[in-house]
């Protein structure tokens, strides 16, 4: 939770202890209530929908590792479904969270409390941020919503950037590179392409946090395509501990992806991480179709979460899909 907060502190400056009191409620109790009448709580959300304005704001954003606000306006203007969203929200309306730990996480936030109950956002945050949204659990998140998530993210992207795509390994950061690809013709640079060749693996390297790749080449290579000096670079083959050359045409947005995409070494040099979540029951059973599923459980994975845990990759994130 303290990870969340300090998220929610650097992306809404305003935030006062009263918001910071509700979004750990929220995390806990999700909206906080039973829905008595069906019928209102529907014509509430139409009602708010329709007077509402377009507001450049992210689709969604997580407040637990299992609850998300899914914010209206952009809900609005990407024309999705009003009566999903209604329907998602009544069944995620009633989860049963621990008093206990939420009295620690509001000690931990050092928030003061007279009661338990759920309150309303601060008025500076209101008139700042003007909050419209519904909490729903994050296993509702629909692949068009992570899609929208990730080009919604984009389209306030100006001019020429590098972007990290990071995420655990089959949570789709491949996909989501594609994606963007096809749809405004980005640069793709795979870390995949960097790791060490077998004379390089010391062990003093391999002790490292994310020392299994050649942060030394691509922090050359990010360098390079900051000053449009580069259109070329060479590929390590795994297979055949040969590099390969390959050429591209460098656009304005660089796609940097895979584990590792925002190491230290270079992470001054990347304009933005856009980070891909998955869960680890849906992350195993995509592993166990891959054939070297094995190395996976038993070296990479262990590495990975070793990185992702230390540098807390997850929550520098600009988004999180």
């Amino acid at each position: 939770m303290d990870k969340i907060i300090d998220k929610h502190k650097k992306k809404y400056p305003n935030i006062q202890d009263q918001d910071l009191y509700k979004l750990i409620f929220q995390s806990h109790f999700g909206s906080g209530h039973a829905i008595s009448n069906k019928f209102k709580a529907l014509s509430y959300i139409l009602n708010e929908l329709e007077t509402l304005q377009p507001n450049k704001i992210d689709l969604y954003e997580e407040i637990s590792t299992s609850i998300c606000r899914v914010n209206l306006s952009p809900y609005k203007t990407y024309g999705l479904d009003p009566y999903y969203l209604f329907e998602v929200f009544l069944k995620s309306s009633d989860i049963k969270g621990n008093k206990e730990d939420f009295i620690i996480d509001l000690n931990k936030a050092k928030i003061q409390f007279t009661s338990l109950d759920n309150v309303h956002h601060s008025d500076i945050y209101r008139q700042t941020y003007n909050p419209h949204y519904r909490i729903i659990e994050k296993q509702y998140i629909t692949q068009e919503m992570k899609d929208i998530q990730v080009m919604n993210f984009l389209t306030n992207i100006k001019g020429k950037k590098i972007i990290a795509i990071e995420g655990k390994c089959a949570a789709g950061k491949t996909t989501v590179s594609k994606m963007i690809e096809t749809l405004i013709g980005a640069t793709i640079i795979n870390v995949d392409d960097f790791f060490l060749p077998i004379e390089r693996k010391t062990e003093s390297r391999m002790n490292e946090i994310g020392g299994n790749i050649d942060y030394e080449r691509i922090y050359k290579i990010l360098s390079e395509l900051k000053t449009d000096s580069l259109n070329s670079f060479h590929r390590f083959n795994c297979s055949t501990q040969l590099y390969e050359e390959v050429t591209f045409i460098p656009n304005d947005i660089i796609i940097l992806e895979g584990v590792y995409s925002y190491h230290p070494s270079f992470r001054h040099l990347i304009d933005h991480l856009i980070y891909i979540d998955i869960d680890e029951i849906t992350q195993l059973e995509r592993l166990r179709k891959r054939s070297n599923y094995d190395r996976f459980i038993n070296e990479w994975i262990p590495l990975e979460n070793k990185y992702f845990d230390l540098e807390n990759i997850k929550y520098l994130a600009d988004i999180i899909v």
